[in-house]
């Protein structure tokens, strides 16, 4: 750890003086030592609690890689890799389907995987059960060597599987294939923020150009903060001030802390492996929710995808007589596969 703290403190030092090269190839090795140290904590809690703390080199790299020429891409994939850092880690154990057929040597490999799979899984949950566990100095650090050796050669068979197992987040260009596959109308957008202490740096990638445009706005995470605190006073706390009795519930809440951006209901249902679920930000109305889920499965079933059935159902929410605030039909997001 200490030889991560030291990158840091090196990037930090060339950042200030303008040594912008120099800043960014110590802010990188903090980065990649603070996700290697990571990727062997067994304990997701450990893991969340470590990624919050390593978290400062992100908030030097990604400035620091909009100001450098031809790095814009490269600060939209650390602010990929800032999030969610945790999940990445634990989806990268559970079980995962290879997409091509299992040759002998396949087969093989992907055995030996499995026992040592098997022993962390084993290890995790005699520390999520606070069992008494019972580890040799190095064991857990040899098995992440020996997993490594062994996707190194499954790689060579089967490289969408290795690259879900090691748990990386999608590479820009990745980001730009996915966009271009899988919608035609050029009306797909995907918007990421990265929020530092004194300005929030908006990512927006469009499908009908499929290029990356960056937005920096002059507000504070203090000044975010205090927006949040009148945006759930005039819209989430509505109900208070309108005798309009809550059924349902508000799934979508869910804590965030700098080492995990997803912490709640919503990461459980996903890591379970459920490809996508609809959550509420706030306790809902029973009735303008049945209404809503009404119109939602009726398009679904007629063939309509996810993302456009939900916004179809909100929008035509919204229009009926005393459903027009958005504490009706605002608080309903999507998260995971969208089609």
């Amino acid at each position: 750890d200490s030889e991560r703290q030291v990158n840091f403190n090196l990037g930090r030092i060339y950042d200030e003086s303008e040594k912008l090269e120099l800043a960014y190839e110590y802010y990188n090795n903090s980065i990649e030592l603070s996700e290697m140290m990571g990727g062997r904590l067994v304990e997701e809690e450990h893991k969340i609690g470590f990624y919050a703390r390593v978290s400062d080199a992100y908030q030097g790299m990604i400035p620091l890689c909009l100001k450098l020429e031809e790095k814009e891409g490269e600060a939209f994939e650390y602010t990929e890799r800032s999030k969610s850092r945790a999940f990445l880690d634990l989806i990268a154990n559970t079980v995962i389907k290879s997409s091509v057929a299992l040759t002998g040597e396949l087969k093989s490999l992907r055995d030996d995987e499995e026992n040592y799979l098997s022993t962390l899984r084993e290890i995790r949950m005699r520390h999520l059960r606070q069992t008494g566990v019972s580890v040799e100095p190095g064991e857990v650090e040899g098995i992440f060597r020996k997993l490594d050796e062994i996707y190194d050669e499954i790689e060579e068979h089967d490289p969408e599987y290795v690259f879900t197992r090691r748990g990386k987040p999608l590479s820009f260009d990745r980001v730009q294939n996915l966009l271009s596959s899988q919608r035609k109308d050029g009306n797909t957008f995907l918007i990421e923020y990265f929020i530092t202490r004194d300005k929030t740096f908006i990512f927006v990638v469009s499908s009908k150009d499929n290029k990356l445009h960056i937005v920096p706005v002059s507000l504070s995470a203090e000044k975010l903060n205090r927006y949040v605190e009148v945006y759930w006073r005039e819209v989430v706390d509505y109900h208070e001030f309108q005798d309009i009795g809550d059924s349902a519930c508000q799934t979508g809440l869910n804590q965030r802390s700098p080492g995990d951006e997803l912490i709640g209901l919503t990461r459980a249902f996903i890591y379970a492996g459920a490809p996508s679920v609809i959550v509420s930000l706030w306790s809902v109305d029973a009735h303008s929710t049945q209404e809503l889920m009404h119109e939602f499965y009726t398009l679904l079933k007629n063939g309509t995808d996810k993302a456009t059935a939900l916004q179809e159902a909100q929008k035509r929410i919204m229009e009926k007589e005393g459903y027009s605030h958005p504490y009706y039909w605002a608080p309903f997001v999507l998260v995971g596969d969208w089609e």
